[in-house]
């Protein structure tokens, strides 16, 4: 795995550098870059080969498919066979940007890369290495997280060496800055005249029912022998390595987790922390941040610090609305034991 540094340099030295990842994507290689949400494993879309090669280093299901990535609406001709009048003003909104809308899938998009479904996810990412990069590949690029399958979503290019290492199959990794958001996208079923959550994100639902002009329904899981409609609807998913559990009173869980043995790691608001670390100084407290969206940002980093820190892992619960929702629907799925993880509702 090749590694290409970009923080701190010019716009025409950066174009420089990723000169030969975006060589790399229309020979068919993998690479890893950033995103605005979190770390991506991409191919060019329209390379079966390539994108299966993405399933094997994720060890993801074939059922489960990816999102295609776009540097310009132009692009979308060849991965969508038409668009809705709801897909576009949700575009005209939120593009470039954490949103992705499912739509009929073109003829050029493998059935790989939707799991043998008729739609396809699509988005058009806002960070400017990854703009510049799609740009330059000159080809829509088919991506999930760059993790293995299940696991926390990286926000760190650690975090994709800890689930990779240096992959040979992997040709290039791009670092940056961390993302901007730390949650993957919203992905949202345009294909009707009302809007169909599928994951949620990055993008909350009251932006999306503001945009869209009409009410919101959810459906979020995926039903059992299925495909999913879009990526992130299992039910065990973004799930850490330790026994995780979601506190509403964090302190009162503490209080039973402590009395078993064993390490206990907490993650919770810089609040909850400074108000509790001196009554429980055995926990190994992680601060996500002092708002929701500074928790949501943060998650994933904490969620993987843990892991090495307690045998088990406590997660104080944040307000269900706004991106308050997101982090719950993440929690809610980290939380599944494995064994009950590949019974889908």
């Amino acid at each position: 795995m090749n590694i290409v540094e970009v923080s701190g340099r010019g716009q025409s030295s950066v174009r420089a550098l990723l000169r030969a990842p975006a060589r790399a994507l229309r020979d068919g290689r993998i690479v890893v870059f950033p995103t605005e949400t979190v770390f991506g494993l991409g191919a060019r879309f329209d390379d079966p080969a390539a994108v299966a090669r993405i399933f094997e280093i994720k060890r993801r299901p074939i059922t489960d498919p990816l999102i295609v990535h776009i540097a310009h609406p132009r692009q979308l001709r060849c991965v969508v066979r038409y668009c809705t009048p709801l897909a576009r003003r949700l575009m005209e909104r939120f593009w470039p940007g954490p949103l992705s809308v499912v739509l009929p899938r073109h003829g050029a998009v493998p059935p790989i890369v939707t799991a043998g479904l008729d739609t396809v996810c699509v988005r058009m990412p806002a960070h400017p290495l990854t703009r510049m990069l799609l740009r330059l590949a000159g080809v829509p690029v088919a991506a999930p997280s760059a993790n293995l399958f299940s696991r926390v979503s990286p926000t760190s290019i650690d975090h994709v060496y800890a689930d990779f290492g240096d992959d040979e199959r992997i040709a290039w990794a791009i670092t940056g800055p961390p993302p901007r958001h730390g949650l993957e996208s919203t992905i949202v079923d345009c294909t009707g005249p009302e809007p169909v959550i599928l994951r949620h994100g990055a993008v909350n639902v009251e932006s999306i029912a503001r945009a869209a002009g009409c009410a919101v329904r959810e459906r979020t899981l995926v039903a059992a022998r299925r495909s999913a409609a879009a990526p992130g609807m299992m039910a065990r998913h973004y799930a850490p390595a330790k026994p995780t559990v979601v506190c509403d009173d964090l302190s009162a869980a503490l209080v039973r987790m402590t009395r078993r043995s064993g390490r206990v790691a907490a993650i919770c608001s810089t609040a909850t922390a400074d108000a509790c670390a001196h009554r429980f100084p055995n926990v190994h407290f992680l601060r996500a941040g002092a708002t929701v969206r500074e928790i949501g940002r943060n998650l994933y980093a904490c969620l993987r610090a843990a892991e090495s820190l307690g045998d088990t892992i406590a997660v104080e619960a944040v307000r269900p609305d706004g991106i308050g929702r997101t982090v719950m629907d993440r929690l809610r799925r980290a939380c599944v034991p494995p064994d009950a993880g590949s019974h889908r509702s």
